[in-house]
């Protein structure tokens, strides 16, 4: 394996940044959603077959609701399937003599890289433009495939191809195109699904006749009503399901961007030039009103969003407004997704309410877990951060009370009151309850904050494994207990979990006391006031400060 500089992506997993348990929480959000849209079956078509709604209809949108969900899966998976064969058959060895000029660019590139040598150069004659890189699901079989009036495009700018290169090896060194490619057909398949079941679902219900079926009932029962109560009456499923679908498409878009970001900033670091920088400002910030759209639902960056992390140099790609408020959300909207469970499960209410309450905060803090990281390292490099880390602590616990104030003001209007009415009990139920909520939830996430940056800066981008374990179990147990107090009125049975997340809180800074300098085995518990510095001079940070300061570097020259 080539000696060349970490990759960024790599390093900031070093430091204890995974995306995995964001991924599991909002897969389990996904899941919740097909659980509430088959409770709505349940609860207008299945309950009331043979009573308003004629048995045939009931079977028929069962059928077309399961058979079409099965064949639009089946239909999508062939697509790609067929479609990455297709594309592969066509794909030639690029051997020729001239293709000789982008082979020395691609070798250049992969020896500043962390691959063991260039991978395989092929060619396609189907897309003149193509470039890309190309790994089987293992992340094995690595190759970069270009079109044939790409080797002019190398002759003519050697620099910005060269750094287009480096951004295709960068994909190849995390062995991860399979999964970003599986990420984006995963997100569409689901919304397809799930589109698909509510408009059956919606047909289904303009066939119940609340006035009754009668004895004798023509057509086999296909007699449409389309009664708009039915529907206006469950405007606010409608909106869970709304608000939901936001929270599983803001995650793996924002997973993807901040990818093919990363892979931008390495391309540029692997090239060792500017030339990406040059590449995108010449390229026109939006072509058309549909760019940005298309660019947004294909779960891709514009070349205007490219063009600023290049030019600033981010590594860390935070979002401090959109990704917290939508994100957070997912706490109140796992409540109202799981609605009516408790009476299914014969479950206690207060012991329901106390539990879930809970386990959804716990969802919320592994939901977030991955911008802890990246703001306690963002807080140890640059500390007017702590700004932007509080604007997003305050944005992410407000993010909580949306959902609600949402349904206040749906079912105020479905039920004639004015708008002045649903803003004074808007009103009313912030001052009794949403603002402590708020408040509580905003010093919960600045202490997370702080345990987070704190264990940064004592082992810096070398934490064990052990001790990023140990941080993020107790710093669960930290958010149980914080929203068990949240859900508990009196401040008699809310001081003893208190005193338990104090305790907790102290043991979850344990392994900052062990933690010694590897330059030389000093205490480094100094990162409790998040300092990163050793006295003798070694900084923990020093690695993810250099590819910040040598990228901006090279895009000076």
């Amino acid at each position: 394996m080539n000696a060349g500089p970490a990759h960024p992506v790599k390093l900031l997993g070093r430091a204890g940044l995974s995306e995995l348990p964001a991924a599991i929480v909002i897969t389990v959000l996904a899941v919740l959603q097909y659980f509430f849209l088959a409770r709505l079956w349940q609860g207008y078509l299945l309950r009331y077959a043979g009573d308003v709604i004629e048995d045939n209809v009931v079977l028929t949108s069962i059928v077309l609701g399961l058979g079409g969900s099965v064949v639009l899966s089946g239909l999508s998976i062939w697509r790609w399937a067929s479609t990455t064969k297709a594309n592969r058959a066509l794909e030639k060895d690029a051997t020729d003599a001239s293709f000789d000029g982008i082979r020395a660019l691609l070798a250049n590139v992969t020896s500043n890289s962390t691959l063991n040598g260039p991978p395989m150069l092929r060619y396609t004659p189907r897309n003149a433009l193509a470039l890309e890189s190309r790994q089987d699901w293992r992340g094995f079989d690595s190759a970069v495939v270009v079109g044939l009036q790409q080797r002019s495009q190398a002759s003519a700018d050697p620099d910005r191809f060269e750094a287009q290169l480096g951004h295709e090896v960068s994909h190849l060194e995390l062995k991860g195109t399979g999964v970003e490619v599986f990420v984006r057909r995963l997100v569409a398949l689901h919304f397809l699904i799930l589109s698909w079941l509510l408009f059956v679902f919606l047909i289904g219900l303009g066939f119940i006749d609340r006035t009754g079926l009668g004895s004798a009932v023509p057509n086999w029962g296909f007699n449409p009503v389309f009664d708009k109560t039915i529907y206006i009456g469950l405007f606010s499923q409608f909106i869970v399901l709304a608000l939901s679908s936001a929270v599983v498409f803001t995650y793996p878009y924002f997973y993807v961007v901040r990818r093919e970001h990363a892979h931008d900033l390495r391309g540029s670091q692997l090239a060792q030039s500017a030339a990406l920088v040059r590449h995108f400002k010449a390229m026109p910030a939006r072509r058309s009103w549909a760019d940005g759209w298309i660019s947004f639902w294909t779960l891709h960056p514009s070349a205007r969003a490219r063009l600023r992390v290049l030019e600033q140099s981010d590594v860390l790609l935070v979002s401090a407004i959109l990704y917290p408020g939508l994100v957070a959300g997912l706490q109140p909207l796992i409540l109202l997704l799981t609605a009516g469970w408790r009476t299914y499960l014969e479950i206690d209410e207060e012991l329901w309410n106390i539990g879930l309450t809970a386990i959804s905060g716990l969802l919320l803090y592994l939901a977030l877990s991955a911008d802890f990281v990246r703001f306690g390292l963002s807080l140890l490099m640059r500390r007017r951060s702590a700004i932007w880390f509080l604007l997003y602590a305050v944005i992410a616990a407000a993010a909580t009370q949306v959902p609600r104030l949402v349904l206040e003001f749906s079912s105020g209007l479905r039920s004639g009151r004015t708008v002045r009415e649903i803003v004074e009990r808007v009103v009313a139920g912030l001052a009794t309850g949403g603002v402590n909520i708020v408040i509580g939830l905003t010093l919960l996430l600045c202490g997370l904050g702080y345990l987070t940056a704190a264990g940064l800066a004592a082992f810096g981008t070398d934490r064990p494994r052990w001790a990023t374990i140990w941080m993020q179990v107790f710093g669960g147990m930290i958010v149980v207990c914080a929203f068990i107090v949240l859900s508990l009125r009196e401040f008699s049975l809310q001081a003893p979990v208190l005193f338990v997340i104090g305790a907790i809180s102290v043991v979850t800074l344990v392994p900052l006391l062990l933690a010694h300098c590897t330059a030389c085995r000093r205490s480094t518990a100094q990162g409790l006031w998040l300092s990163t510095r050793c006295k003798c001079g070694h900084d923990r940070l020093q690695e993810l400060r250099e590819i910040r300061v040598s990228a901006i570097r090279k895009f000076d020259r």
